[in-house]
Order: structure tokens, then sequence, then C-alpha cells
């Protein structure tokens, strides 16, 4: 090998300076070729020795007799000192230098910058080396270089620095400066305390590698009572590979440079201006009295490494520190605990490390504890793979005075006031251990951004319990698949995760594997033991494009928490996500604290797979919550085992202004498929709106009970297809769902487009019940309250309770229970002041199976309005005629009144199978059907249709109107009695029961006080059917009056007997105009029903017919009787008749008075009357009240104008009135 000579000697400062600042190894660093000196080594005379340099080939000997010897400390000063290639520069013990009295060598170059191409040694051999493994320090302000050949060869410490001077002592109360610019002569016998240094700009130090070596500084290892130190202070420091820091006798592992105190401390301090680097009693060096800190550069594979049977420490101090493709290493390789402090970084300005650079403290002893990593910088850069890690491999536990595991070790980074970047694969804080209990991560910043799966995580294997992740920071990013996570395998347990920001923005997935999110995660997502709690206490939080918060997983043995805190509004979205949940024990629960938080096609969850109870969610805001675009907060309890599993946890949502749900599958949702109970859902807030699709649900699959919902607000409106719902598809029981009022004020509901609110069971369990505390309740648009059961589970109660009112329009819309298998159905009970239906709106119980229909209660403090096809129905139907269940009752009761108009509106009461058909009752001072409006009872099976029973005020039918009770099956029809305070007026209107099948029709009963029937109006019984279908009979109780013009009261039977018509009265008359009362028998041998009017102990004061018909008439069978009982009995172009076309007529029987007045003569008066006095005073009276008053003089009828003269004709007049 060419050898280049240099005499280094005479280069300037500032030359030098820049030179090892640009790394331009030139000159003396040998890079062209191996490193040549001659002279390499003169002393500068300061210090007057004895004796001479040992100088052979290229090596030289340097005696103890040259330098000073004060106590422990032996000092040597040089003009120039360089090590070539090859060569080596040993310190030896003269003879007149005891053994053991040596601890440190101190020497300073004052001629110019040193390079060291070779071994630097300190001869410890026994006869004429140093005993007691004295320290090495090289003092030399110009500036040092080791090249690819540098080797350590020394017993102890070993110090290199460009300082100006090395001070002795601290000053306290006295010190020495050994100054090397300027030379003193003071010498000391005080131990090394500081690197001092004047001027802003001190010379470098570098470490480099060749083409084939590398430079390798070590220092022998440490053992548990002696530390050995490695020490470069000095201004830029470059240590760069390839090469590894060995000592001189292995051969490199790597071609990489080294700095290496194994198991001892190595302290690497750049500084940029005059100050003193201090050491101190603890494993540190103190720099505060820098105004400013230097640059290192680590590179090109360049390792530092502490590591040894108990790690060592390494302390870094500079202003900037860069590693690219360089390692810092604090390993514990044995038994032995590792250092407190396995590396500590103070850099005050940016710290980057590139292309898979390092900081690792690793434990690989089976029972070794590691120590920690702590970084103090201004900003902090992990990119291309690089970290700065924290493993534990031992198997033991610290633990303190109880017992209790103690932290061991972890991760912290302070860049307060600076960024934190983390990027690309395997970048990142890690902190690992196997059975330990670490610290974890600890993380201050400015702002933390994390991307392309960079990542900071603390992990357990086996039974270790990692520790927590702590970031506090004013922004966190994380994108493209970056993570913090705290996770667990096997029986391990996870630390938690604790984030303080001010703002935290979570976004994307993996992008080589799009499975995984980018965000926060406790736990595993394989088999992991318990995960730790995750807490945000952050100003803003979005988790956004599949980001995701997540405590424990789907794999994950047992469920952790999650809360956030946050003082602006959360948004979730676009697949981001906040979950907490677990594969078979508790969830612990999420909760979110912040003024308000959208949830737009995001996730808030908490759910377990197994035995474990899902978590509950607790959302409390102080302004708006908002759910869209299939957004959903949902509790869930998963297993395949229907009998066995975790409950489902609760939902609870407090919103100060508003929640607004809107989108298909958008909601809250509360579910279990197993035998668990699934959660409750409870919502508070002024606002709830629910659209497009939206639902707040509660659902079992299982053998477990539905949740409940309980929503407690001030407006609710529903919308588009929304859905409130509790449903139970197996035994469990359906969950109930509640609305009320928020501070005590109750809400109004509105239900529109679809919207629906229900209870259902498909299994054997029961459906929930719906319960309304209500102002006001309006459906419409198809919008419906429905209650249903659909196997042999029962369905639930609908109970209405509306301080102002309730209003139901539209096709389709309505409330709603019914049964379709063999549970019976619920009961519907509305409470409000007013109840409307129109448009096709219903209220109805149905069954349609086995079950019985439910039962409809309406208490109303006014009215009720059905218009425009409106109903409230109770119908029972099957498809097989011989089961099913029974009809359920209407009852309603209207402290004002009540109106049903248009044709299809009403109240109706249908079966078509076995099943009885439900009762019909209605209370109200008035009662109005117009337009053909119906109150109906009906059967279409065996099953007997419903009675219906009216107790009104006063009744009024019209246009068509209808009242009946009708079967076309072979169950008998209902009754139908009507009982009125006041009077009946049924105008172009019917009361009815009709029987077209076997069935018997049923009665019909009317109580009034009076009665008024016109325009063809009909109150029948009629039999249409087989001849065992008997017409029903007609009861009418009159208190003062019952007038009857052009219309009829009428029983008729096709084949079987005629009904009965019974008129009684306690009042004055019967009056028929054109009216007719009959019965009839068309066909067969049906028997005419009997008609009795009034009877003996109670007759009609007046029966008047006038061209009217009294009939009781039969075909083959005997004719019905006729029976009047009247005081007076008046008859004019009438007929009376009881005849049988075939068989023997019936009785006709009036027992009345008087008859007929047109047969009898009244005796006059004598006196004659004064006309004047009987009128004159009569209209006088009548005008003074301003009333008009007339006389009209007509025949007399009764009597002949004139002896044998002819009766005249009655007074024709358009359209004769009552």
């Amino acid at each position: 090998m060419a050898r280049v000579w240099h005499n280094c000697g005479n280069r300037s400062v500032a030359l030098r300076a820049a030179v090892l600042a640009a790394g331009m190894l030139l000159g003396c660093t040998g890079v062209a070729g191996a490193f040549a000196c001659n002279p390499c080594i003169t002393l500068d005379n300061s210090i007057v020795g004895t004796g001479t340099l040992g100088v052979s080939g290229l090596n030289t000997t340097i005696p103890s007799s040259l330098g000073a010897l004060r106590g422990a400390n032996l000092f040597h000063s040089f003009a120039l000192f360089n090590v070539p290639t090859g060569g080596m520069a040993t310190f030896t013990r003269s003879t007149t230098t005891p053994q053991n009295t040596v601890s440190n060598i101190i020497a300073r170059v004052t001629g110019g910058q040193s390079t060291i191409d070779g071994v630097l040694a300190v001869n410890s051999t026994a006869l004429t080396g140093f005993l007691g493994n004295p320290s090495l320090y090289l003092i030399n302000p110009s500036g040092v270089i080791f090249g690819a050949n540098a080797r350590l060869s020394v017993p102890g410490s070993f110090h290199v620095s460009t300082a100006d001077y090395l001070r002795l002592g601290d000053c306290a109360p006295s010190c020495v400066q050994f100054s090397a610019r300027p030379v003193t002569p003071d010498v000391s016998s005080l131990a090394p305390a500081a690197f001092g240094f004047l001027g802003p700009t001190p010379a470098a130090v570098s470490i480099t590698q060749g083409v084939a070596t590398t430079a390798s500084l070590q220092v022998p290892t440490s053992s548990a009572t002696v530390t050995r130190v490695l020490s470069v202070v000095g201004g830029p420091i470059a240590i760069t590979g390839p090469g590894a820091l060995r000592d001189a006798v292995t051969p490199p592992q790597t071609n990489a440079s080294t700095v290496v105190a194994p198991r001892g401390r190595v302290q690497i301090v750049s500084v940029a201006s005059a100050g003193e680097a201090v050491m101190t009693a603890l494993p540190d060096i103190n720099v505060d009295s820098f105004t400013a800190l230097g640059r290192i550069d680590i590179s090109g594979r360049a390792v530092i490494d502490a590591s040894g049977a108990g790690s060592g420490t390494v302390l870094i101090r500079a202003g900037r520190l860069v590693m690219d493709n360089a390692s810092i290493l604090a390993n514990t390789m044995g038994n032995a605990a590792g250092a407190a402090r396995a590396v500590n970084l103070v850099v005050k300005g940016p710290m980057e490390l590139t292309n898979g650079a390092t900081v690792r403290a690793e434990t690989f002893g089976a029972a070794g504890l590691g120590g920690d990593i702590s970084a103090t910088v201004g900003s902090l850069s992990l990119t291309g793979g690089s970290n700065i890690s924290r493993t534990s491999q031992s198997f033991n536990f610290a633990v303190d005075a109880t017992g209790a595991p103690t932290p061991t070790g972890g991760v912290t980074v302070d860049a307060t006031g600076g960024t934190i970047t983390i990027s690309g694969t395997n970048s990142g804080l890690f902190s690992t251990t196997f059975s330990e209990y670490l610290s974890g991560v600890t993380v201050k910043a400015s702002s933390v951004a994390m991307s392309d799966r960079g990542t900071m995580s603390s992990v357990a294997q086996f039974d270790g319990l990692s520790g927590n992740i702590s970031v506090n920071t004013g922004t966190l990013t994380a994108t493209g698949g970056a993570t913090i996570f705290s996770s667990a395998l096997s029986d391990a347990s996870a630390g938690g995760i604790s984030v303080i920001a001010d703002s935290v923005s979570l976004s994307g997935r993996d992008p080589l594997n799009g499975s995984n999110s980018s965000g926060i995660f406790s736990g595993s997502r394989i088999i992991s033991g318990p995960p730790g709690a995750v807490s945000l206490n952050v100003g803003s939080l979005r988790v956004t494009d599949g980001a995701k918060i997540e405590s424990g997983s789907e794999v994950s043995l047992q469920g952790g928490s999650v809360t956030v805190v946050a003082r602006e509004p959360i948004v979730i979205s676009d697949g981001g996500g906040i979950t907490s949940q677990t594969a078979r024990q508790n969830v612990g629960p999420v909760t979110i604290s912040a003024p308000a938080l959208t949830i737009d096609n995001g996730l808030l969850k908490a759910s377990t797979r197994d035995s474990g109870k899902a978590g509950d969610i607790v959302v409390t805001l102080d302004k708006t919550l908002l759910v869209t675009n299939g957004g959903q907060i949902q509790s869930n309890t998963i297993n395949t085992n229907p009998t066995g599993g975790g409950a489902g946890g609760n939902v609870t949502i407090s919103a100060g202004e508003s929640v607004s749900l809107a989108g298909a599958a958008s909601g809250i949702f509360s579910t279990t498929d197993n035998g668990g109970n699934a959660g409750r859902i409870i919502a508070t807030t002024p606002s709830l709106t629910l659209s497009d699709g939206a639902k707040v649900s509660v659902n079992t699959t299982g053998g477990g009970a539905a949740g409940d919902i309980a929503l407690n607000v001030g407006n609710l409106t529903l919308g588009g297809g929304a859905r409130i719902d509790s449903g139970t598809q197996a035994g469990g029981r359906g969950g109930t769902v509640t609305i009320g009022p928020r501070d005590s004020v109750a809400p109004s509901l509105a239900m529109s487009d679809g919207a629906k609110i229900s209870v259902n069971t498909q299994g054997a369990g029961p459906a929930g019940d719906i319960t309304l505390d209500l102002s006001t309740l309006t459906v419409a648009g198809g919008a419906r309250i429905d209650s249903g059961t659909q196997a042999g589970g029962p369905g639930g109660t609908v109970r209405i309770n509306a301080g102002q009112s309730v209003s139901l329009a539209g096709a389709a819309s309505g409330v709603f229970s019914t049964a379709d298998g063999s549970g019976n159905a619920g009961t519907i009970t509305v409470t409000t002041p007013a109840l409307t239906l129109g448009d096709g709106a219903k209220m109805s119980v149905t069954t349609q199976g086995g079950g019985a229909a439910g039962d409809i209660v309406a208490t109303l403090g006014k009215t009720l309005s059905v218009t425009n096809g409106g109903q409230i129905q109770s119908n029972t139907t099957n498809i097989d005629p011989n089961s099913g269940g029974a009809g359920g009752n209407v009852t309603i009761t209207a402290n004002g009144s009540m109106a049903l108009a248009g044709a299809a509106s009403g109240i109706f009461s249908t079966t078509d199978n076995s099943g009885n058909a439900g009762r019909i009752t209605a209370t109200t001072p008035s009662l109005t059907l117009s337009d053909g409006a119906k109150i109906s009872v009906t059967t279409q099976g065996k099953g007997a249709a419903g009675d219906i029973e009216l107790k009104v005020g006063t009744l009024t039918l019209a246009g068509g109107a209808r009242i009946d009770s009708g079967t076309s099956g072979a169950g008998p029809g209902g009754q139908v009695t009507i009982t009125a305070a006041g009077p009946v007026k049924i105008a172009g209107a019917a009361v009815s029961s009709n029987a077209t099948a076997s069935g018997d029709g049923g009665n019909v009963t009317i109580k009034t006080p009076e009665m008024a029937l016109t325009e063809h109006a009909t109150i029948s019984a009629t039999s249409t059917g087989t001849p065992d279908a008997n017409a029903g009979n007609i009861a009418v109780v009159i208190g003062n009056s019952l007038r009857i013009q052009n219309s009829a009261i009428t029983t008729s039977a096709t084949t079987a007997d005629g009904g009965n018509i019974s008129i009684t009265t306690t009042g004055s008359q019967l009056y028929l105009l054109n009216g007719k009362i009959t019965t009839s028998v068309q066909s067969g041998l049906g028997q005419g029903g009997n008609i009795i009017i009034g009877s003996n102990g109670h007759p009609v004061e007046f029966v008047i017919l006038n061209g009217s018909e009294i009939r009781a008439d039969a075909f083959g069978g005997p004719g019905g009787n006729i029976d009047i009982f009247a005081g007076t009995f008046l008859t004019t172009s009438s007929i009376l008749s009881a005849s049988s076309a075939l068989g023997v007529p019936g009785t006709i029987g009036i027992q009345a008075g008087v008859t007929d007045v047109s047969s009898s003569v009244s005796q006059l008066p004598e006196s004659v009357l004064q006309a004047s006095t009987l009128l004159r005073a009569a209209c006088a009276t009548r005008l003074a009240g301003g009333q008009s008053s007339s006389l009209v003089v007509s025949g007399r009828e009764g009597l002949p104008a004139e002896p044998g003269g002819v009766l005249p004709s009655p007074l024709v007049t358009e359209g004769p009135s009552l």
C-alpha cells in the first residue's frame, strides 16, 4: 500500500473546522490512501519531564516520565499527536511512577489537528504498565480524526474532546483548568470535571470508515462495580460507516464504524458555543452553559453501542442529530439489570433518523431487566424504517414492596415546541416485552405527524404487561396505515393509550394491506390478553377514511375502554370508527364528551363476540349529534350459541341542542344474537330527527332479551322511512320503546314518508311495548306505529298519551298491533284531547293466526274525527277457517264529540276465521257519521261478529253512513246497541244487522228520547243466507217520539225466520209518513217476524200512519204477528198486513183508545165566543215580542162542509214533512 505522508501541525483551525464539518475527509484523514505522518507525536515542552519518546517504526511509546504526576492524575502535553495507519501510540509507565497511583492519563495537543489511524493504547501489563485501569483523556482544540484503522486498547475509560481545556475539580472551593488553548502549565490532583470551550466554533471529531476497514473505538467491558466511559466531546461530530467499534484484536463483524463501551457509558456531545460540558456523578453530562449545541452525524451502518451483560448507557447531547442507516444500542445480554437510562438523548434541534437507523435498548437474558430510552429533542423525524425501540425478552418481573409489578423501562420522547414525524414501514417508537411490565411510550411535542405505516407501539407477549402509551401534543395526525397501538399476545396484558392534544386527525388505511386502518389501537388482531384503556383529551378530533380508535378487537380475550373528551366538534366519517370490542370477556365502555359529534359513514361501537358483556356507549354533547350516510352507533353481542352469551351494552346519548340521524343504515343500534340481553338505548335532547331510512333499533336474535329504547326529547321527527324499533327473533323478550318528556316538557312527535316506530317478535319471546308520552303526535305519508308478533310470542302494547292531539293521515299511515302467529297481539291505548284519522290512515289491531288481536282503547278529552277513509279497526283473519284468534275490542270515549265522514271511513271489527270479532264501544256526547262512514262488526268465518255499543248524547247518521253488524259465515252477527241521551237522527243512512251465510244475524237495539228516520234511512236486520241463518231482531226504545219519513225499520229473511221488531216508549208518538215497519220472509218455510209497538203497560200515546206500512209477512211459514198498543191510533192510506203466501197468516192486534176520529161526532158548545177577545190579545202579545202572527182557515176534514156533503181531500203540499 502506498503511504501518503502528511504534516498535520500547520493547518489552520478555521480550515480544519470547515473540512471536518463538511465531512471532507482530506489531508490527515487519509481517505485517498493509508495515513502516514513524520513526525507523528511531538512534545510542546509546556510540561517538563524526563526521558524521550520511544519511536520504533510506526509505533511510539510515551513514558509517564515525560508527563507530570499530580495525585492520581498523569498530565501530558503534545505539540503533535497522530497515529499512522498500522502504527500504535502507547502510554506506558516509567519505573519512577508507582503502578497503582495513576487513575487518569490526561493528554492535550496544542499544535494542530490529530489523526489516529492506528491503535491508541495504555499499557496495563503487570510489569511495565499501569495498574488500576486508568482512564485516558485526549484533548485537542484543533480537531480529532479517527481513521478507518483506528482502534483503542485502554484498560479504563476513554475521553476524546476538542475542548480548549479540561477543568479539574468542581470549583467548590477550587478548580484548575488544564488548557490546550491558551497553553497553561496548570496541573492538579483534582479529578476531571468538565470539558471547557472558549469559542463559538469548536473543532470537529470524525470517526470514519475505509473501503475495507472500519474505525472502532471500544473501551473494556464494565462490571457491576466499575463503569467505563467512552466520551466524544467536541464541535461537529461525524461517525460514518461501514464500521464497528471493537477491541484491537477481534476482527470486524460488519463493515461499520463503532463506538463501544460494553456495559459502560458512551457519551457523545457536540457543542457550538462557549461553555462547559460537565461530567456528573449520575450517568449524565451537563451542557446547560452552552447557548448552542452542534451537529452529530452517524451514518453508513455505524454503531454506537453500550450493550453488555447488563446494559450500559448512551448519552448524546447535540443541537442536531442525524442518523442514516446507523444504530445506537444499549442492550442487556445477560441476567443483570440494564441501566435505568439505557439511552439518553438531548438534541436541542432536529433529530433525524432515516434508512433503517435505530436507537435500541433490548434485553435478551432470561432474567435481565432492560433500561429505558429517553430523547429530549427540538424535533424528531423517523423515516425509511427508522425507529427507537425498547425490547425485553427476559422473563422476570420487577416488583415493589407489595409484590406488584413496577415499570422497568420504556421509550420517552420530549419534543416540546417541535414536531415528531414518523413515516414508512417499520418506522416508529416501539416498546416490547415478553414478561416485564414496561413504562411503554411517552411522547410530548407541538405536533406529531405519522404516515405510511409509521408506528408508535407498546407490545406485551407471553406473560408481560405492556406499558402505557402517552402522547401529549398540539396536533396529532396519522395517515396511510400509521398506528399508535398497545397490544398483548397470549395471556399478556396491553397497556393503555392516552392522547392529550389540541387537534387529532386520523385517516386512511395501510397502502399495502387495505384491511389495516390508520389509528389508535389497544389490543391485538391476533389472540390477545386484555387491552388497556384508550383515552383522548383533545381540542378537535377527526377519524376519517377508514381510520379507527379501538380498544380490544374481534379476537381479543378481553375488552378495554375508550374515552374521548373534546373541546371542539368530533367528526367520524368515511369508514372511520371508534370501537371497544372483545372476543370473550367484558368490554369496557366507549365514552364521548364534546360540543358536537358527526358520524358520516362512520362507526361508534362497543361489542363482544362471546360470553362477555358488550361495553356501554355514553355520548354527552353540548350541542348536536349528526349521524348520516350509513353512520352508526352500536352496542352488539354476538355468539353462535343462542342460549349463552354476554349481554349487550347500553347506549346513552345526551345532546344539548339536537340529534339528527339520516340515511339508509344510519342509526343507533343495540343487538344480541345469543343468550345475552341486548343493551338499552337512551337519548335525551330537545330535538331528535330521523330521516331517509335512519334507525334507532334494539334487537335480539337469540334467547336474550332485546334492550329498551327511551327517548327523552322536546321534539321528535321521523321521515323518509326512518325507524325506531325493538325486535326479538327467538325466545328473548322484545324491548320497550318509550318516548317521553325532556325536562318535564312533553315532546311533539311528527312521523311521515314511511317512518315507523315498532316493537316486534318473530319467536316465542314477547314483543316489547311502545309508550309515547307527548304533547302532539302526527303520523302521515305511510308512517306507522306498530306492535307485532309473528310466532308464539305475544305482541306488545302501544300506549299513546298526547296532551294536545293525535293526528293520523295518509294511506298506510297509522297505529297498528298485529299477531301473525299463535301469540296474541298487543293492545293500543290512546289518551289525548283530540284524535284525528284521515286520508286512509288506520288505527288497527289484527290477528292472522291463532293469537288474539289486541284491543284499541281511546280516551279523548274532546273530539274524534275520522275522515276520507280513515279507519279504526280490529281484525282477525286466517287462511284456516277452523282456527284463528279472537278479534280485539275497540273502546272509544270522547268527552266532546265523534265525527266520522267519508266512504271507507269508520270503526270496524271483523273476523274471517273461527275467532270471534271484537266489540266496538263508543261513548260520547255527540256522534256523527256522514258521507258513507261506518261503524261495523262483521264475521266471515265460524267466529261470532263483535257487538257494537254506542253510548251517546246525540247521534246523527247521514249521507249513506252505516252502523252495521254482519255475518257472511257460520258465526252469528254481532249485536248493535245504541243508547242516546238525546235525539237520534238518521237521514239517508242505515243501522243494520245482516246475515248472508249460515250464521244468525245480530240484534239491533236503540234507546233514545227521540229518533227521526228520513231520506230513505233504514234500521234493518236481514238474513239472505241458509234456512238456519235467522235475521236479527230490532228493538227501539223511545222516550218521546219516533218519526219515520220515507224510511223504514225492517227485518227480512230469504228462507230463515224473520227478525222481530219491538218499539216501546214511555213518550207521546210514533209517526210514519210514507214510512215502513216490516218483517218479511221471502221464501222457504221461515216464520215472519213479529212487530210489537208499545206495550200493554206503556202504550204509545199517538201512533200515526200516513201513506205508510206495517207488515209482518211470510212465504211458506206462518206470518208474523202485529201488536200495537196506543192511546190513539190514526192511519191514512196505510197498510197493516200479517200475511203468508203459503202458510198461516199472522194476527194483527191494535189496542187503542181512539182508532179512527173520522167516524165520530162531538157536541159543540152552545156559547158564542168573541174572536177579538181570543185573537187580539194573543196577537198583540206576540207582536210585542217581535213575532208575526197568521190565521189560516181550511177544511175541517173530519166533518162534512154541510150535512150530506163529502169529506174534503187532505191538502197536497210539495214534500210533506214532519
